[in-house]
């Protein structure tokens, strides 16, 4: 008798390893299939099994609404994993699938779009940057490192600026390096559209900030809350001036056609410091992703709502940065529930995203 209830408090997830190739998948046999936990007291792997000939698996587990359940496969070398599983007892997922993909060292990751917020100086004079970059491999191929030594992609940073910090994105601290005026990713880059965030300093005084490109980028995006503070670009074109916390916010758009530097005129600096809510409002507006730093002020933040995928690439960045803003990093401060929903929109955005850049990326 014992059984039964608890039986009935068990979770189940099945579904099956696939790869990806020529538009087609393929069953996977034989993948290693590993059934994750995390929660605020403890994460890892809880159990394990193999994919059959048809790639199917399967797992039974007792469900803890305080946890969140992660399956990953491993294929070639490469951890993948699905989307975040309820911690509900008794759910049930049994049509998940683990897209698994061939790896290749040429194929290309692409800059398809860039976002940057300069805040106007703080404290003693020193400006904070949140540089945000959205990477392409426009594939069906993961791209990996041909060795060590190479990086899978990489871009120059501005001169002059300080103590740069990876923040919280698709890629860990350790894939990236930030050495000699540049920044090197050095994980390997599944199919689809990825983000890594940055976030540095400017000295008290600097009268402008150089941003360097090494190839054209389709969308870049600036928000500057110095109010005197210029794009000198032609190409460029100031927008809507929000208000935020009294404070008002510019914002320049354009796009880089060609290798160079954009130049962003600073005005002298001034010692008034930015209130930290102000800066949370900011990014919220439409570059949250990079806010790490700032996280422990926030209040709590409502689930979020579904909505109709934006209609255009700036639209659906501007989304998901937003969301990334009142969420990202808060994994252990929510409910399990507010998580998941925030992965599940987070992965239809960028489904979205992928869908408005994939076409401009190169192919192999």
């Amino acid at each position: 008798m014992a059984g039964g209830p608890l039986r009935a408090q068990e979770a189940t997830v099945a579904g099956r390893v696939e790869r990806a190739r020529d538009g087609r998948a393929s069953p996977v046999t034989g993948a290693t299939v590993v059934l994750h936990r995390v929660s605020a007291v403890a994460q890892g792997p809880i159990d394990t099994t193999r994919s059959d000939a048809a790639g199917r698996f399967a797992f039974r587990y007792a469900a803890d609404t305080g946890a969140v359940y992660l399956v990953s496969a491993r294929y070639a070398g490469i951890e993948y994993f699905a989307a975040p599983l309820p911690g509900r007892p008794g759910a049930r997922d049994t049509g998940l699938v683990l897209a698994v993909h061939d790896t290749s060292s040429a194929v290309p990751v692409a800059l398809a779009a860039r976002s940057l917020v300069v805040t106007r100086p703080e404290g003693e004079g020193g400006r904070t940057v949140l540089d945000v970059f959205v990477l392409v491999n426009g594939s069906d191929l993961t791209r990996v490192a041909a060795d060590t030594a190479v990086p899978v992609w990489a871009a120059p940073l501005p001169a002059r600026i300080t103590e740069p910090e990876v923040g919280p994105g698709d890629f860990t601290t350790s894939s990236v390096r930030l050495r000699d005026g540049a920044v090197a990713l050095v994980a390997s880059v599944a199919p689809g559209v990825r983000q890594l965030l940055l976030e540095y300093h400017l000295a008290a005084g600097q009268r402008e900030l150089l941003v360097p490109f090494a190839t054209p980028v389709d969308s870049v995006s600036l928000l500057l809350e110095d109010a005197r503070a210029t794009v000198d670009d032609p190409g460029f074109a100031r927008g809507d001036t929000a208000t935020i916390e009294g404070r008002q916010y510019r914002h320049w758009s354009g796009r880089i056609r060609s290798p160079g530097t954009l130049r962003v005129v600073l005005s002298p600096p001034r010692t008034d410091r930015l209130p930290l809510l102000a800066l949370v409002a900011l990014v919220a507006l439409g570059f949250g992703a990079a806010l790490w730093r700032f996280r422990a002020r926030r209040a709590p933040a409502p689930a979020p709502a579904p909505a109709a995928p934006p209609p255009d690439a700036n639209a659906i960045l501007e989304e998901l940065a937003a969301l990334d803003a009142r969420f990202a990093g808060r994994e252990a401060e929510l409910p399990p529930a507010e998580w998941q929903a925030y992965q599940r929109d987070r992965a239809r955005l960028k489904a979205a995203l992928e869908a408005q850049l994939a076409a401009r990326a190169p192919r192999a």
